[in-house]
């Protein structure tokens, strides 16, 4: 049988390293960042746990390839296939109410979502030609979303927080 150790001396043998295909370099301004996180834990704490709310989207790049692999020598990458699905979620911070994930496609009706009724996945499915959160998909998104939460009190006061939103 092979051990972690003999594999680790079997690629310094042959030279086998991890090594990046490709990549993309991002930069945060983490200055910004020290200076809001107390002026946001201040604002949190003027609600209770349950009032707090997180919305925050992804993409789901379902045709991508690794961009890094076990290999003797540097490897040519490719240029990334960016077929995408958008997911945004959203939940409060005690974690009692988790709301219908939100999945942005590119087509109307996807192949694979033929004879499902999305209902009985648990989705909310939309569509655009890029399969980002648009305007129009977010304000239908947050008209929904201020129904639900009046649904029950007419007065209750909630905060949303929005990750990575202008």
């Amino acid at each position: 049988s092979f051990s972690g150790g003999w594999l680790s001396s079997f690629k310094n043998r042959n030279g086998i390293k991890w090594r990046s295909i490709f990549g993309e370099a991002g930069s945060v301004n983490t200055e910004s960042i020290d200076e809001a996180i107390p002026k946001l834990k201040e604002k949190i704490n003027l609600y209770h746990p349950k009032d707090v709310y997180n919305f925050d989207e992804t993409a789901l790049f379902y045709r991508m390839e690794a961009d890094a692999t076990l290999a003797t020598k540097t490897i040519a990458g490719r240029k990334k296939d960016k077929e995408r699905l958008t997911i945004a979620l959203c939940c409060n911070s005690d974690g009692s109410d988790k709301l219908t994930p939100l999945v942005i496609g590119k087509f109307k009706s996807p192949r694979p979502f033929k004879n499902i009724n999305l209902k009985n996945i648990g989705i909310s499915y939309r569509f655009n030609t890029k399969a980002w959160m648009t305007a129009l998909v977010f304000q239908e998104w947050i008209i929904t979303f201020d129904k639900k939460i009046r649904e029950k009190n007419k007065e209750r006061k909630v905060l949303l927080i929005l990750g990575n939103a202008s």
